[in-house]
């Protein structure tokens, strides 16, 4: 890749320097392809035919391999609504515990898991009015068992929404006393969904009020890409991190709810924020949507530091900006139309 002429007396820029020796580098491939191939590969054999070859295209995404930091939210646990033996326990490493769903059985009744903004704390009973009773109705509705606009205090309608909740996990009408919401009858979680990370009671073990039955994965409360890469192809992009793919913004931070839960859930994050953990994981940093780029040998190329590019094509100049490079080849992407052969030697007095 050759620059393009500067004044006398300034030193070029980092990111010419890269590009030029990208260039020496090409230069110095097509020797050894003379000496070490018989037949040299696509698209340098088409090179050493003539003065010019033929652009190639691919599918770019721009990868890069990036370190996730990790920023943990508070710590959180299962506990005890009140005493007695444990009949039905789901904790199991490896899973989770779900809004909605029963992980705790005591003395035969399963208790109903609710993710409420805030823990329940008392029993509910008609005319009952707080912040805990608009959380109720917020988690009663996003499970579906509540329409509408939460009530300022406890009514028929919110009663029996938690019925109708309680019995989907096996309570019946015999575990809450008339008009009340028993607070005992529920298991409070820190999020909808969230992993297990020890559990510490077992089927048969009779336990007090309060007392920790298991402890939970730390939520991941932010997650962003440090060092960021520079020099990047534009458009959206997306971090892969154990097999998911996340939603990232262009400073390289992850925030949509969703995906940090996502990032919770992985083993390797609950690792990370572990006593032992380093807070970082490693991703896969890509273009969302892959780019169609053209491929040419680095000495067709003529280029700037702030990545615009010049190159000979079908005997006229044409303009084009680099996207990335490897293995002495660039690649372009056209602010044209593109074309078909490009010069191996487009002079050093090329202007675009």
């Amino acid at each position: 890749m050759r620059s393009r002429p500067r004044s006398s007396g300034t030193r070029p820029p980092a990111g010419l320097l890269v590009v030029l020796g990208l260039a020496l580098l090409a230069a110095g491939g097509l020797v050894g392809w003379a000496i070490a191939w018989d037949e040299p590969p696509s698209p340098l054999a088409q090179a050493t035919a003539g003065g010019t070859v033929a652009l190639t295209w691919q599918d770019y995404d721009d990868a890069r391999t990036v370190s996730l930091a990790l920023t943990p939210g508070p710590e959180s646990r299962l506990q005890a609504p009140r005493a007695g033996r444990v009949t039905a326990w789901a904790c199991a490493l490896g899973g989770e515990a779900q809004s909605g769903q029963s992980s705790l059985g005591l003395d035969g009744r399963p208790l109903l898991n609710l993710a409420t903004a805030l823990p329940l704390w008392r029993d509910l009973t008609y005319g009952n009015a707080g912040a805990d009773v608009a959380a109720l109705a917020q988690e009663l509705a996003r499970l579906g068992h509540w329409t509408g606009d939460p009530p300022e205090w406890v009514n028929q309608a919110l009663i029996e929404a938690f019925q109708q909740a309680a019995r989907a996990v096996g309570q019946t009408s015999d575990d809450w006393p008339y008009g009340t919401i028993p607070v005992d009858a529920t298991v409070w979680l820190p999020q909808p969904a969230v992993a297990w990370d020890d559990c510490q009671a077992a089927l048969g073990d009779t336990v007090a009020p309060g007392q920790t039955l298991a402890d939970f994965a730390r939520p991941v409360a932010g997650a962003n890409i440090s060092p960021l890469p520079q020099d990047l192809a534009p458009g959206a992009r997306t971090v892969a991190v154990g097999g998911q793919t996340l939603p990232v913004d262009d400073n390289g931070v992850v925030s949509d709810p969703a995906a940090l839960a996502q990032l919770a859930a992985w083993p390797a994050v609950r690792q990370a924020l572990g006593p032992q953990g380093t807070g970082t994981v490693t991703g896969r940093y890509a273009l969302a949507q892959p780019i169609s780029v053209a491929l040419a040998p680095a000495v067709a190329v003529m280029a700037a530091s702030d990545g615009s590019a010049c190159l000979l094509g079908d005997g006229q100049p044409v303009a084009a900006s680099v996207v990335g490079s490897q293995l002495g080849e660039v690649f372009l992407q056209f602010t044209g139309p593109a074309p078909e052969q490009v010069s191996l030697a487009p002079g050093p007095d090329l202007r675009c």
